[in-house]
């Protein structure tokens, strides 16, 4: 059954592969279309690198800030004095 699929699936692209590359813009390099095209693509690339830069600039700054919370909790739970009764052992689980 997948042999078949896969076989039907296979036909098709070998009789449609000359519609992938039918772009009229693409196959002609020199054409005025295509040199005004490569202005808005380059736009667009540096547009995405943008938004993509900072949306991992975002997870970075908050890499950041949990480390510096956590080490700040680190410093006052080590600055805090330790009691030893035993309703307080019990409480924290120690």
């Amino acid at each position: 059954m997948k042999s078949g699929i896969f076989g039907y699936v296979g036909l098709l692209l070998a009789l449609t592969i000359d519609k992938a590359f039918s772009c009229g813009i693409c196959s002609v390099p020199n054409s005025p279309a295509t040199k005004g095209m490569l202005p808005a693509v380059l736009f667009l690339l540096g547009l995405l690198g943008v938004v993509f830069g900072l949306f991992i600039s975002f997870f970075i700054k908050m890499n950041r800030k949990e480390a510096a919370l956590e080490q700040e909790r680190q410093v006052e739970d080590a600055t805090k004095p330790q009691e030893t009764s035993p309703e307080f052992s019990v409480e924290r689980g120690i």
